[in-house]
């Protein structure tokens, strides 16, 4: 969808778009790497998604992951390299409200970030 915008700081005009019938949503903002507002994305029906993989991946200027905190990505499967290349991501804390600890520990070891990090 927004495959390497690079220029893209906010994802301005999303935030009411009609994503529930969506399945696959890796690579949607991979390689955008000025994004560093995701909040937009709060109200996004991705309940049937099943693919979120390489979805921020490359989004060096993500720092952290308000906006998807409620997201049910309880259908999920592939959530590999979802967060890679997020250098700036720091705080990942707010996923933990996510269905399952599964999907958690997926998303932890693909982070590019360092261990300390995850101390609470």
């Amino acid at each position: 969808m927004l495959y390497r915008c690079s220029s893209h700081s906010n994802i301005k005009g999303l935030e009411n778009w009609n994503v529930s019938n969506g399945i696959n949503f890796s690579y949607m903002f991979n390689g955008c790497s000025s994004l560093s507002d995701i909040k937009g994305l709060e109200n996004w029906n991705v309940l049937k998604g099943n693919n979120f993989s390489f979805m921020f991946s490359g989004c060096s200027s993500l720092s952290n992951v308000r906006g998807l905190e409620n997201w049910n990505v309880s259908n999920g499967k592939d959530f590999s390299y979802m967060f890679n290349g997020c250098s700036l991501l720091s705080n990942v804390r707010g996923l933990q409200k996510w269905n399952g600890m599964y999907q958690m520990g997926i998303i932890l070891v693909i982070c590019s970030m360092d261990a300390h990090h995850y101390q609470n």
